[in-house]
């Protein structure tokens, strides 16, 4: 019997390459119920249209983003980003989750003001990818796909 496996797309919202890569060499292994297609944007701007465009199941969004190829690093960039997916129907559904080098106090005073359910600091790369593992799996079996 060959079972069918469900697509969940991760877009990585990052200026580094190698981040999206890791993440697809994470997960290419765990096939059991999930077939998983990693996306890439390096800057917020691309982030916007993919988001829109592929629309995916997780954004992993970088807090300090460059919003187009021309810009520097922007410490608020990220948020800017987050807000404008909440506000667009086409994407205020999708899950995110912030990807920092900042430390988790910094991020929470940063987004105080914003509607952000949860924090969650990964010790390291494995323990986010078996979050997001998780995660994917979850939302299959609690969504009725067709």
């Amino acid at each position: 019997m060959n079972k069918k496996l469900r697509t969940y797309k991760i877009l990585v919202a990052d200026d580094e390459p190698h981040v999206a890569s890791e993440l697809k060499f994470s997960l290419e292994n765990n096939t059991e119920h999930v077939q998983y297609k990693i996306l890439n944007a390096l800057t917020g701007e691309e982030t916007l249209q993919k988001a829109v465009r592929e629309k995916p199941d997780l954004i992993i969004l970088d807090m300090m983003i460059p919003k187009n190829r021309l810009s520097a690093i922007d410490p608020r960039q990220g948020l800017e980003i987050y807000k404008r997916l909440q506000k667009d129907p086409a994407t205020k559904e999708i899950d995110i989750i912030f990807s920092s080098a900042f430390k988790i106090n910094n991020i929470q005073e940063e987004t105080s003001n914003e509607d952000i359910q949860q924090f969650i600091k990964f010790h390291d790369d494995d323990e986010k990818y078996d979050y997001i593992k998780e995660l994917s799996q979850n939302q299959f079996l609690s969504h009725k796909h067709i």
